[in-house]
This record gives structure tokens, C-alpha cells and sequence, in this order.
């Protein structure tokens, strides 16, 4: 498994994102590491991000330097101690929708009414869903 990978990231509102050389993450014990194939990006993602910040103050982008995309697809690279049912070598698709799980709105299976909901690899659309982004 390389140590360094090429990721897309945003250093500025409003600035172009730069191909960067960033260490290849550590999974946790919960956490499965996937080497992503292919990923989508919005069509006018520039746009909104150059502009998020004056749209919708009330909602995060995630902490910067940030990388973007969405429905990555890719292979399982490790597993943490702790994941059961996923295996390296697997095939996968990263469902980009992220919420706590654990209040009213999840638990009614309205996870986007949740105020951490966010587009991992996007934008927050909760007031809270930076605390997503830093997990």
C-alpha cells in the first residue's frame, strides 16, 4: 500500500483547488480504508463553493485545506480491528450521506432533518455538521 496519495483540495474560498501529495490516512478501528477508483464531482461544484460562504453562512464547509467529491467508488484497502462483514480486495461504493444516528430525525429515517447532516467530501447542511467532518 503506497504512504502518499494525489487528492484535489480546496486551501481558500473562492481560490482553485490544487493537486496535492497528502499521507494516505490510518483507519481507526471502525474505520475502513477504501482506494477510491473513480469519483463524482458537482458539475458547478467551484460555484457554490466560491459562494457557499456568502449563500449560506449558517452552514460549514468543512475545515480547509478540504477535499471534495461525492459517491466515491473504489476498493477496500484495511478494515480496523472492529469492522466486521467488509474485507480488503472488496469492491465498494461510499455512500457520502452522513447524520448522528442516534436523534429523533435519524431514528424516524429522516437522517437530512438531522443537524449534523452533511455530504462527506461536500458540505454541511446542518448547523453542527462540522463535528461530522472532525470525526
Amino acid at each position: 500500500m503506497p504512504t502518499t496519495m494525489r487528492a484535489a483540495r480546496m486551501h481558500a474560498v473562492g481560490a482553485p483547488m490544487s493537486i496535492d501529495t497528502i499521507p494516505v490516512p490510518k483507519p481507526g478501528s471502525t474505520d475502513v480504508l477504501v482506494q477510491v477508483k473513480a469519483c463524482g464531482m458537482v458539475p458547478n461544484l467551484g460555484n457554490v463553493l466560491a459562494n457557499w460562504t456568502k449563500w449560506f453562512p449558517h452552514l460549514p464547509l468543512p475545515r480547509l485545506p478540504a477535499i471534495f467529491g461525492l459517491d466515491p467508488a473504489g476498493v477496500v484497502a484495511e478494515v480496523g480491528a472492529q469492522v466486521i462483514g467488509v474485507k480488503p480486495g472488496e469492491r465498494v461504493y461510499v455512500n457520502p450521506l452522513r447524520s448522528c444516528g442516534a436523534c429523533q430525525m435519524c431514528q424516524a429515517g429522516e437522517r437530512t432533518r438531522c443537524r449534523y447532516f452533511t455530504f462527506t467530501g461536500s458540505f454541511g447542511f446542518g448547523p453542527d455538521a462540522q463535528e461530522i467532518y472532525d470525526l
